[in-house]
């Protein structure tokens, strides 16, 4: 789950993972909501903004990467999403194979 101890304009995912196949250069875009709950029955979680992050051939290192996205709304600017990521292998996983953990 998200943290926030002292700083209301930025939260912080702790071992939170995605897994997913990746067969190559791709843009993976990536969408950050308000999570609400009786408004979001009505009107569903507000957008906070979007941002994209090319996953490049730089990848196949295997190392950390880190990177700030700025996130839009509207063509405006929205905030930054600040990510590390990184390529691992799975011993005996299918290329088409997608595994994905809570996020």
């Amino acid at each position: 789950c998200a943290s926030n101890p002292d700083d209301f304009c930025s939260v912080g995912f702790h071992g939170e993972r995605a897994l997913f196949a990746w067969k190559g250069p791709a843009d993976l875009t990536l969408t950050v909501r308000d999570k609400r709950r009786i408004q979001s029955t009505l009107r569903g979680d507000p957008l906070v903004g979007e941002g994209v992050l090319s996953l490049q051939s730089e990848l196949r290192d295997l190392l950390p990467h880190w990177l700030d996205v700025p996130l839009y709304r509207a063509g405006s600017p929205a905030g930054t999403l600040s990510l590390r990521y990184q390529l691992l292998i799975i011993p005996g996983s299918q290329p088409s194979t997608v595994r994905k953990t809570s996020l």
